[in-house]
């Protein structure tokens, strides 16, 4: 993402730096995923397209089989994701 992205966001100033920063600082996806222990499917995830742990915020439960994920695991992802959207939103205040 660019800078322009995060403007377009209508993201304050101090918000968009601090996340700029970590992105460049972090592998997200990554982090994300071995949080919720998962990241034995990072690689499959980017072949589907998830490049960015922002990009896992629409993701629906319907998409376990598509993404290789039991049902077990879909419940890990998607309240791992629960968490996502709080953090997103909490950006956007």
């Amino acid at each position: 993402m660019s800078e322009g992205d995060w403007k377009e966001m209508k993201l304050k100033f101090g918000h968009r730096k601090r996340l700029m920063d970590l992105i460049h600082r972090l592998d997200c996806l990554g982090t994300f995923l071995e949080s919720i222990h998962l990241l034995s499917h990072k690689k499959h995830l980017l072949d589907l397209g998830f490049d960015s742990v922002w990009s896992l915020l629409g993701v629906k439960r319907e998409y376990a089989e598509t993404m290789g994920l039991t049902e077990e695991e879909m419940d890990a992802f998607l309240k791992g994701q629960e968490a996502l959207v709080g953090v997103w939103e909490r950006c956007e205040a």
